[in-house]
């Protein structure tokens, strides 16, 4: 018997487009049975040895089978060291059975033990070479490894194993798409969801590669079909505001981040997209709210005090402008960009001084932005 069940990494979906999607694992477990007991009848015939060596054996496989289920709610509920052991008990009980094996290599994943991972994925494959999840599992650990050639191998040997299933065509996606190979990773997607049309993070994730690829529209359509199979999926929200907002579609843009917010009251990445929107539309106390509540999201995100920083500017509320600059470069003293507009504010302000000292700071980070801001103070 086998369940599957759905993960979507834990992680946010960066704004550049890296994305990770963990699909369709399956944790394997069998539940007694019993109809492979020798019937009374049929016992009574054979001598106490061959007996005795049937007892032992379907003792140990019944313990196997009530250790490994137990296991499997560990892991479900996320007790993934009390699931390691509990599987690492049952495959030295049953060390032929596959799906033992595979299940500690998923419980080796959970705790992002990736090595141990592969060692007994590659075990459960040895032990069965048509198992398709365990071939999904090996290639997601070796892609965390930084093994991305051989984690798209492995993918490509599940596809050949069943190539009905969507999991391995996902996960190759990510692959690709980390590695910035966007038409494969198209590509990818493009079969997972003809796989699954109706599985909402395939939509998804299949928008945020046409967004790599410029194709924005495609994105939206995209993240349309996510949000109507998932209308709470506030993150498929997030990212059509995105795209909207690469068209240049403002208004669009920020319905579908005030979406977004709906769901989730606290997501930094919409108040920093709807903070975009409004700057670019020149709503810049709209622009400072939004900023303002993706700082409080994360006090330790330098991209939206540097924002919030460029809002002020436009406000005229310069000593707040150059708080905000000098919060971003306390939290990334290397933001090159930070340095040149702090140093680009104070020559404005006739604080020549202090923008030679952000120009020092650019000398070792980016030249060019630092001769560009070296002929503001020499203008």
């Amino acid at each position: 018997m086998c369940i599957s069940i759905f993960f979507a990494d834990s992680l946010p979906l960066e704004t550049d487009g890296a994305f990770s999607l963990h699909l369709l694992f399956s944790i394997h477990f069998t539940m007694v049975d019993l109809e492979g007991h020798m019937t009374r009848s049929r016992a009574c015939s054979l001598v106490l040895v061959v007996f005795l060596v049937f007892s032992v054996s379907a003792s140990a496989q019944d313990r196997a089978t009530t250790v490994s289920n137990a296991g499997v709610i560990q892991y479900k509920t996320g007790l993934y060291d009390e699931a390691v052991e509990s599987f690492k008990e049952v495959v030295k009980l049953r060390p032929t059975w596959s799906d033992a094996f595979y299940n500690l290599g998923i419980s080796y994943n959970g705790l992002k033990k990736y090595p141990e991972a592969i060692t007994a994925l590659r075990e459960a494959i040895r032990l069965d070479v048509n198992n398709y999840d365990a071939y999904v599992s090996l290639g997601n650990a070796l892609d965390y490894t930084g093994e991305r050639s051989d984690a798209i191998a492995t993918y490509q040997r599940a596809i050949k194993v069943d190539p009905s299933k969507p999991a391995a065509y996902a996960e190759m996606g990510v692959v690709y798409n980390g590695a910035k190979l966007y038409d494969q990773a198209l590509e990818s997607y493009q079969q997972a969801v003809r796989l699954k049309p109706d599985y909402n993070l395939l939509q998804r994730n299949l928008g945020i590669v046409y967004h790599n690829l410029g194709r924005n529209q495609e994105a939206v359509t995209a993240y349309k079909a996510a949000v109507g199979q998932n209308p709470k999926d506030f993150t498929a929200f997030q990212k059509l505001g995105d795209a909207y907002e690469a068209m240049k579609q403002h208004s669009d843009a920020i319905d579908a981040y005030n979406n977004a917010i709906r769901l989730k009251s606290d997501f930094g990445e919409a108040y920093l997209g709807l903070g975009n929107s409004y700057y670019n539309t020149t709503r810049y106390d709209e622009a400072a709210t939004a900023y303002k509540l993706a700082v409080h999201s994360d006090p330790q995100w330098a991209t939206a005090y540097y924002y919030l920083g460029d809002a002020y500017k436009n406000l005229k509320r310069f000593p707040e402008s150059i708080s905000a600059y000098k919060d971003a470069i306390r939290l990334k003293p290397d933001y090159a960009e930070v340095h040149f507009s702090l140093g680009s504010l104070y020559v404005d302000q006739g604080d020549k001084d202090s923008a030679r000292k952000e120009y020092q700071a650019l000398v070792d980070l980016k030249a060019s932005t630092a001769a560009d801001l070296l002929a503001k103070i020499q203008k």
